[in-house]
């Protein structure tokens, strides 16, 4: 009788313990909207280094109001967003810029037919006059208000485009790699590009890992920095749809550019290191 219990309990582990390990390889995330970007450069670089896994999104945790606090609570392994001292404090930075500093130029989503409106703009002052849309939780929102320009804010992104479309705000900042994208996909609301007007402050964008994944945050820097040594990460960077259509349409010599400062900015970004930064 011994016997057949040993042997039923040894079998009982045997079965469960897989399923465990298993478990410990799920990577809970909310990356979306930039066309699998994010997701793909995560792959590439946990790949490197022959690591198993499985992600999952959950769309319970990943609304803009929701997304932070998941991450703060670990119910979200990992998200990317723009560097900020308080992200720093309370979660696991991976210090290499995604998006290659790219994420530190704005362009602006207007209603179309207004871009008469911004081509009379020629100061900082006179942009002033205007509002813009943000998202509460954003580094950015924090970054436009400490320059005394006028910020409408929400918790959904969702919600964004059609508080413009509807004339609660005047322009919708987005990144380089987002705005025609953005601009495709809300084209029904009468949304576009402002031709000649962009927005520059240093803010690079990283991935960030909830507090219980130091492990998985080694992991992922060993691999964005093999990709780097080897030129994939440029490779990867260069040849992405978003950020040849972006390069493509952003045309900095003919935007008037406002440089902002980043009073919100960590102080551990690696500016000294030039292979991470695109320069224009």
């Amino acid at each position: 009788m011994k016997k057949v219990v040993f042997s039923f309990l040894f079998s009982a582990l045997f079965i469960l313990a897989p399923i465990e390990v298993l478990a410990e390889k799920v990577i809970t995330h909310c990356m979306q909207g930039d066309k699998s970007y994010t997701v793909d450069l995560l792959k590439l670089a946990l790949n490197t280094q022959k690591y198993v896994y499985e992600l999952e999104r959950n769309d319970w945790f990943c609304s803009e109001k929701r997304k932070l606090k998941s991450v703060f609570e670990r119910d979200i392994k990992i998200i990317w967003a723009g560097a900020s001292v308080e992200l720093e404090e309370k979660l696991i930075p991976v210090r290499i810029p995604i998006f290659k500093g790219l994420t530190s130029y704005r362009v602006l989503l207007i209603r179309r037919s207004e871009q008469v409106k911004f081509s009379k703009i020629q100061t900082l002052s006179d942009f002033k006059l205007l509002s813009l849309g943000q998202a509460e939780d954003w580094v950015d929102t924090k970054i436009f208000r400490a320059s005394g320009i006028r910020v409408v804010t929400s918790h959904s992104f969702e919600v964004l485009p059609k508080m413009l479309s509807h004339g609660r705000f005047d322009a919708f900042p987005r990144g380089i790699q987002q705005a025609w994208n953005d601009a495709q996909q809300f084209s029904n609301l009468g949304l576009e590009v402002e031709q000649e007007l962009a927005f520059h402050y240093r803010l690079p964008s990283y991935f960030y890992l909830s507090p219980d994944s130091a492990d998985l945050a080694k992991t992922l820097e060993k691999g964005l920095e093999a990709l780097i040594a080897s030129g994939e990460f440029d490779r990867f960077f260069y040849s992405h749809p978003l950020i040849i259509e972006g390069l493509r349409n952003f045309n900095i010599k003919q935007r008037r550019v406002f440089e902002l400062p980043n009073p919100f900015l960590p102080t551990k970004v690696p500016t000294e290191r030039e292979e991470l930064w695109l320069n224009f």
